[in-house]
């Protein structure tokens, strides 16, 4: 993403983290620290810790793990909620397309460590379907997981020009892009798209997107455009951009495709940074028509 990253005030790199031993690690084994451990681990620890402390666990997922390890590779790996975690039985429960990772990209990664889990309580846990984004982020404790997940989304779409393409994402990948933004402002944005949304019933995730990426264009524009909508005061080109997609949603069982939903709000976005009022501009759009871009 293009957008513009704020730096974390914790440590997120390999380099700002202790690498844990072998040593290290056989004494969190035998004597579980009640809290999780940020630390550093290295090719040959994960090659360890894989070929002598990893039984039942699920099959390897080769994908995920090419991924993994180009981030890793490139240096765009970042410190997550997501820990490797250790059962009291001294074996891995969790993590180990992230060490097959580090092994295939052959630099350590930052991560938390997590020992003494009871193992039948993670099977349980583990059981049933894939995590979701919301799980992941919530894992992370992230406020507002599912809305902020789904920002996180249509984030990338919007600013790589895929929107069309509906992309969807796996959770950490989600979760990475998310450590690249600024947190606070994103989840101010996240609560005014709520707040729309209870106005006028529209998705959090492309609201909140685009307040985030219009604020990069214009700052004081984006919050005039977004702040008064959420607080009952929509502007001319926000009533007619409502007008606009429940016409459709009668037109169509209720239903209108989110691409279609975002496009129509970049246009109104547009129209009302160039200083239209609802009476003067178009809102039309279909998905046969290039994604309009956000101007400023």
């Amino acid at each position: 993403m293009s957008v513009t990253p704020i730096k974390s005030t914790n440590p997120s790199n390999s380099d700002t983290l202790p690498e844990l031993t072998s040593q290290q690690l056989s004494k969190w084994l035998s004597s579980p620290p009640e809290n999780s451990r940020r630390v550093t681990i290295g090719p040959e620890l994960a090659l360890d810790v894989l070929e002598n402390l990893n039984k039942g666990n699920r099959t390897k997922k080769p994908e995920e793990i090419r991924r993994y390890a180009t981030d890793m590779k490139a240096g765009n790996w970042k410190l997550t909620g997501e820990s490797i975690k250790f059962g009291t039985d001294g074996m891995l429960k969790d993590g180990q397309n992230r060490l097959s990772a580090c092994i295939q990209a052959g630099v350590p990664f930052g991560t938390h460590v997590v020992f003494g889990i009871d193992p039948e309580v993670f099977a349980n846990m583990d059981r049933g379907k894939n995590r979701n984004p919301s799980d992941v982020f919530h894992i992370a404790q992230i406020s507002y997981p599912s809305d902020t997940s789904a920002t996180v989304r249509w984030l990338i779409l919007l600013d790589s020009g895929e929107a069309k393409a509906r992309t969807t994402f796996q959770p950490d990948h989600l979760l990475r892009e998310y450590g690249s933004l600024d947190a606070a402002q994103l989840e101010a944005c996240v609560k005014i798209a709520r707040k729309i949304k209870s106005l006028i019933k529209q998705p959090v995730g492309p609201l909140a997107a685009m307040y985030y990426l219009a604020r990069q264009k214009n700052a004081q524009k984006a919050d005039e455009f977004f702040k008064k909508w959420a607080n009952g005061e929509p502007h001319p080109i926000q009533q007619k951009l409502t007008k606009k997609i429940m016409k459709m949603a009668s037109d169509n069982n209720g239903r209108v495709h989110d691409v279609v939903r975002t496009a129509l709000l970049v246009q109104a976005w547009n129209h009302f940074v160039k200083g239209q009022k609802g009476a003067m501009t178009k809102l039309d759009w279909s998905l046969k028509l290039p994604f309009p871009t956000i101007q400023h």
